[in-house]
């Protein structure tokens, strides 16, 4: 009987510690929950901190993510040590600092550079990209900080960025510039509205990385400038003899098979028949032809041919021309059993042509 006894009461202090032990990590888990939204909470009090993510463990938090300056970061670990019952402790502070690089024109002459690079090496390499493309320009680069937390400036390694850099010192006055690893701004005054597009053709050029880079381009028109860019020719334009009709016929905008995304180098196409419009006919009325091979079903391919000009009419505005100028045609181009075989005579039905209105009866 007292076994029976000593058993039962054995199990009672058994069932009772496992009672207590799930009550507290029942309210373990709400206490994290409620730390977590309320660290959630403090953390988008700044929008600075909006890319910042938090976790727990216990009451130790994690934070990682992205933000712009390294005082962001230890602002981040603060308001979260700041919670009652939370622990923001520093070797778990994974918050990595976006590289930042800004050129602003200084009233002596010359560009002062600031911003965050990860090392010295880097600051280095910045001085050395400046000096190659403007060689005439005189750069401060003490004020760019190193913080051993800045994420590597990948953008450096851009090939076209040293062509922007170049045009930009040599065709910007008072401009400023801001490059981030998801942005790049630019600012100031240029003669010619050719100018400021062959500006954002190259910057969205040296944009290309994850996610979807934005390209600010602040850049006005000097007092008294041409607005449609006579100042500086586009190219081919000094050629003697050449019409609207030849230059727009020297631009065909190719594409993938099955896509009507716009390639950069295709993209580049699209700022040159657009400068030669603005030069030619800046008034003229145009056809934005699409085509497509007649390979696969007639509807898909009528999609793609359509999809395509419709790619390539959104970029003609987003530079400056009115959508009221142009009209949009689609075609699916038949080719023979030889060129079916052909690579090259596919690639090329993969296309989009802008015509003058007048000529556009020409397009079978």
């Amino acid at each position: 009987m007292k076994l029976l006894a000593a058993f039962i009461l054995v199990l009672l202090i058994l069932l009772s510690a496992c009672f207590s032990y799930a009550h507290l990590k029942i309210y373990q888990h709400r206490f994290e929950q409620s730390l977590m939204s309320e660290g959630t909470r403090a953390l988008r009090s700044n929008p600075e901190l909006s890319q910042v993510s938090l976790s727990f463990q216990g009451l130790d938090a994690r934070l990682s993510g992205f933000v712009s300056h390294p005082r962001f970061r230890l602002e981040a670990q603060e308001k979260i040590h700041a919670l009652a019952g939370a622990r923001a402790l520093t070797s778990w502070n994974q918050i990595r600092v976006s590289p930042v690089l800004r050129l602003d024109p200084q009233s002596a002459g010359g560009y002062r550079v600031s911003g965050w690079m990860p090392s010295d090496l880097w600051r280095d390499r910045v001085a050395a990209l400046l000096a190659t493309c403007a060689p005439r320009q005189v750069f401060d680069v003490t004020a760019i900080q190193v913080d051993p937390t800045v994420l590597d400036p990948a953008y450096l390694d851009q090939a076209s960025l040293p062509s922007l850099l170049g045009s930009f010192f040599a065709s910007v006055s008072q401009g400023a510039l801001v490059l981030e690893p998801n942005r790049l701004a630019l600012s100031g005054t240029v003669r010619t509205e050719t100018e400021k597009l062959a500006l954002h053709s190259l910057a969205q050029r040296s944009m290309p990385g994850p996610g979807n880079p934005v390209v600010e381009n602040n850049i006005v028109l000097a007092a008294g400038a041409d607005q449609r860019g006579r100042g500086q020719a586009w190219v081919g334009a000094g050629i003697p003899g050449l019409d609207l009709g030849r230059a727009l016929r020297s631009f065909p905008i190719f594409f993938d098979s099955g896509s009507t995304v716009l390639k950069p180098e295709e993209a580049a196409k699209v700022d040159q028949v657009v400068a030669a419009i603005r030069q030619l006919a800046p008034q003229g009325k145009f056809v934005v032809t699409g085509f497509s091979d007649s390979s696969g079903a007639a509807s898909v391919n009528q999609r793609l041919s359509l999809g395509r000009a419709e790619a390539v009419a959104a970029l003609m505005v987003a530079r400056g021309l009115p959508r009221g100028q142009l009209e949009l045609r689609s075609v699916i181009e038949k080719l023979s059993a030889a060129q079916n075989k052909n690579p090259d005579a596919r690639r090329r039905s993969r296309r989009v042509e802008v015509t003058a209105k007048d000529n556009a009866s020409r397009i079978p």
